[in-house]
C-alpha cells in the first residue's frame, strides 16, 4: 500500500451507472473521431455490470442517448430486476437490440441503490488491436461543475488520450477546459471551449484534435469547467498503438483529499508495471510526500492544478 500525505487537496488517478454513465457501443474508432466518438483504434463493444447493494429486489431500466443527446429507442429493462445483493452483466451489442452501431451515453434508473462498472473491449473484433479497459459508473458524488484529469497525453512515449464528458444535469451546459504542463505546472494557453453539451449527452474530446496541445513527451493535466454550475461527469481513455497495443481508462475527479491510498502498484510484477499520478486540485501549492513502506519517500511540490506522474520502473529504490 502507498499513502500520500500533503497539505492541500489532491486527486489520485487510478487506471481501472446510477446517475450518469459513459458507454461505448460497437463502432469503428476512426469514423467518429471529431467530438463524436472515441479516437482509440479498434472496434469496441461494451458490457454494463450492475450490483444491487440492497436487501430488496431492484427494478432497473437503462436509457441510452446518442451523440446528439437524443434517446436511442425505448429504455432497456433488466428482466426480473436484480435480486437482493445480486449482480447482472449486460452485453450491450447482444442484449440491447434497439441500438445501432455507435457510441452512446447511458443513465441507469433503479428502485434500489446500485453500483456499476463498464467493460469495453475490442477482443471480439476480426482484426487487431485486441485490448480492453474498464471504468466505474458515476453517481452523484462523482459529478460536479468541475472535473479534474490528472494525466492526459498526445504522443507521449507512444500514448494518446481523450476526455469523454457527460452532462448529468437537467439543462444545457457550455464546457471549457484548461490544460497544464505536468513538468512546469504552467497553464497551456487560456481556456478552450468544448462547446455545448445537452442533458444526458456525452461528447468526446481527443488531444489529437487540439492544435493548442503540443505532441511529444510532455504529460498534461486538465480542468474541465461546466457553465452555470451544471453537473458533469467524465472519463479519460488512454491508448498506445506502437509496440504492444494497450488501453486504459480512469474516472475524472470532482474532489480530493489530504491523504490518499494506492493499494496496488507494480514494477516488473509478472510482467506488469504501473504509473501513479497525483494532481493538486487546491488553490495553493501542495507539499506532497509519497510514502512507500520500507522505501525512501518521494517529496515534491505541486502548483494548483498541476499533476505529477511517477512510473514505478523509474524508481531505483523500488525492488
Amino acid at each position: 500500500m502507498v499513502r500520500f500525505l500533503h497539505r492541500s487537496a489532491a486527486g489520485l488517478m487510478a487506471l481501472s451507472l446510477l446517475a450518469g454513465s459513459l458507454v461505448f457501443g460497437s463502432t469503428p474508432a476512426g469514423a467518429q473521431c471529431n467530438n463524436q466518438g472515441t479516437c482509440a483504434p479498434g472496434v469496441w463493444e461494451s458490457s454494463i455490470n450492475l450490483q444491487n447493494l440492497s436487501g430488496n429486489n431492484a427494478s432497473v431500466t437503462i436509457d441510452f442517448y446518442d451523440k446528439d443527446g437524443n434517446l436511442a429507442g425505448a429504455p432497456y429493462t433488466v428482466e426480473g430486476g436484480i435480486p437482493a445483493n445480486g449482480a447482472v452483466s449486460i452485453f450491450v451489442p447482444a442484449q440491447v437490440a434497439t441500438l445501432a452501431s455507435g457510441q452512446y451515453s447511458a443513465v441507469v434508473n433503479s428502485t434500489e441503490q446500485v453500483k456499476a462498472t463498464v467493460n469495453t473491449a475490442s477482443t471480439n473484433s476480426a482484426s487487431a488491436p485486441w485490448t480492453a479497459f474498464g471504468y466505474e459508473g458515476a453517481d452523484t458524488t462523482m459529478s460536479g461543475p468541475k472535473l479534474y484529469f490528472p494525466g492526459l497525453y498526445k504522443s507521449y512515449f507512444g500514448f494518446d488520450s481523450e476526455m469523454v464528458v457527460q452532462n448529468v444535469g437537467t439543462g444545457n451546459t457550455t464546457a471549457s477546459v484548461r490544460f497544464y504542463n505536468q513538468a512546469t505546472g504552467a497553464a497551456v494557453g487560456g481556456a478552450i471551449s468544448l462547446g455545448d453539451i445537452g442533458p444526458n449527452q456525452s461528447r468526446t474530446f481527443s488531444l489529437a484534435n487540439r492544435p493548442e496541445i503540443a505532441a511529444g513527451n510532455i504529460a498534461y493535466s486538465a480542468v474541465v469547467t461546466s457553465s452555470g454550475d451544471v453537473p458533469i461527469t467524465g472519463i479519460a481513455n488512454i491508448w498506445r498503438s506502437t509496440g504492444a497495443n494497450g488501453t486504459a481508462s480512469y474516472n475524472a475527479l470532482t474532489d480530493g483529499s489530504s491523504t490518499l491510498y494506492a493499494p496496488a502498484l507494480y514494477k516488473g510484477y509478472y510482467g506488469f508495471t504501473s504509473a501513479l499520478t497525483v494532481q493538486n486540485i487546491g488553490t495553493t501549492n501542495a507539499t506532497v510526500k509519497i510514502d512507500y513502506p520500507g522505501v525512501p519517500e518521494e517529496n515534491f511540490t505541486l502548483a494548483p492544478n498541476q499533476a505529477k506522474e511517477f512510473f514505478q520502473p523509474n524508481n531505483a529504490q523500488l525492488p
